[in-house]
C-alpha cells in the first residue's frame, strides 16, 4: 500500500520498490555467445494460438504457452497480455541463460516474483538465471494475476551460426513525453535473425512547470492538486489530499463521516496531478507541535482511514 500527499499546485512523483537478489554461477561453453531475444505483447500479431484454456505466442525464436489450470478462463488482451492465478507458464527457446519477465507494474512483478523461486524483482523486472542452459521453464502463477508488457531471453548460441547483426531495422518511432502523456523510445532489431538489440522503453510524462496555476510548457490553466514528494514543498494554511494506490487505481477519504470511518472516493491522477472532484475530503496544514512538522486540520468530522481495504 503506497500513499502519496497532493498539494494545491506543487511538483512530482513517488514509488516503492522490493527487489530480492541472487547471484548464481553461469556455465557458457567457449564456443558459444551469449545474444538476446524478445517477445512483445504489445498487441496480438505474435499471438498464434488462442482459446479460453491455452494461449500460444511466437516471436524471434520464443514460444510462450499459457495454460488456464485451475484458475480463471484464459482473456483475450494483449499491451499488456494477462495471465491469471493458478494457470501455468511455459518459456522455450533453445539454449536459455536467463529470462526477464518486463510486467506492466512493480506491483505485478512483485506479484510474479513470488511465483518464482529464485528469481531477482527490480522495478517492474522479473529476472531469472540457469546455472545450466535450458530449453524451456515451466512454472505456476501461484500469487495473483500477472499483466507483461514482453520477454526477453538470453541464450548462447554456437559461435560458427550465431548472427553478428550486421544489418539493424528500428522497432516503432520515438514518441517524446509531454506534461501529461508518457512517450516512448525507438528500439532496434536486427534485420537478418530477428533478435531485439535495444528495446523500446517507456519515457515518463515530465508533469506541468507552473507559474501559478499556468503551465509554462504547454500554457494548460490547472485546476487541481500536484504530487508533493518532499515535506518542505509543504507550507502552513496549504490545501491537500492524501492519495492512497491500490492496483493502479487512486483513492482519497470520502469528506462524509461514517461511523467509525470513510468511503473511498476515486481520484483522477495524470501527469503528476489530481483532479479535484465533489465529496473529497480537504485537509488543511496548520503547524505541528514539533518544528518542520504539520498537523491536520478538516472542517468537520474525524480524520481516519477511509477503510481497511482501501486506505490504511
Amino acid at each position: 500500500m503506497k500513499h502519496s500527499f497532493f498539494k494545491k499546485l506543487t511538483a512530482l512523483l513517488l514509488g516503492a520498490i522490493m527487489v530480492f537478489t541472487m547471484i548464481p554461477a553461469i556455465a557458457i561453453s567457449v564456443n558459444a555467445t551469449e545474444t538476446s531475444a524478445t517477445l512483445s505483447f504489445a498487441d496480438k500479431t505474435y499471438r498464434t494460438s488462442f482459446s479460453t484454456t491455452k494461449q500460444v505466442w511466437e516471436q524471434n525464436g520464443i514460444t510462450v504457452t499459457n495454460n488456464k489450470g485451475s484458475g480463471n478462463n484464459i482473456a483475450d488482451y494483449a499491451n499488456p497480455v494477462r495471465f491469471y492465478k493458478n494457470s501455468t507458464l511455459t518459456i522455450a527457446h533453445p539454449g536459455m541463460l536467463k529470462i526477464v519477465f518486463n510486467a506492466n507494474t512493480a506491483d505485478y512483478a512483485t506479484s510474479l516474483g513470488k511465483s518464482i523461486s529464485g528469481s531477482t524483482v527490480s522495478a517492474k523486472a522479473v529476472t531469472v538465471t540457469f546455472t545450466e542452459s535450458q530449453d524451456s521453464f515451466t512454472f505456476t502463477i501461484s500469487d495473483g494475476q500477472v499483466r507483461l508488457d514482453s520477454i526477453e531471453v538470453v541464450y548462447i548460441a554456437d559461435d560458427e551460426t550465431a548472427c553478428q547483426h550486421t544489418n539493424t531495422v528500428a522497432i516503432g518511432e520515438e514518441k517524446e513525453a509531454s506534461c501529461t502523456e508518457t512517450g516512448m523510445t525507438a528500439g532496434e532489431q536486427c534485420a537478418d535473425c530477428g533478435a531485439t538489440l535495444e528495446a523500446r522503453k517507456e519515457i515518463p510524462a515530465t508533469g506541468h512547470t507552473l507559474d501559478g496555476n499556468t503551465c509554462t510548457v504547454c500554457g494548460e490553466t490547472i485546476d487541481g492538486y500536484q504530487l508533493v514528494t518532499d515535506a518542505s514543498q509543504l507550507e502552513v494554511g496549504d490545501k491537500i489530499i492524501v492519495v492512497g494506490i491500490i492496483n493502479d487505481v487512486h483513492y482519497t477519504m470520502s469528506a462524509a463521516d461514517k461511523t467509525n470511518n470513510r468511503d473511498a472516493v476515486k481520484v483522477d491522477v495524470s501527469g503528476g496531478m489530481a483532479t479535484l472532484q465533489d465529496g473529497m475530503m480537504i485537509v488543511t496544514l496548520e503547524k505541528g507541535a514539533v518544528d518542520g512538522t504539520f498537523a491536520f486540520k478538516v472542517d468537520t468530522g474525524y480524520l481516519y482511514a477511509a477503510s481497511s481495504e482501501k486506505i490504511t
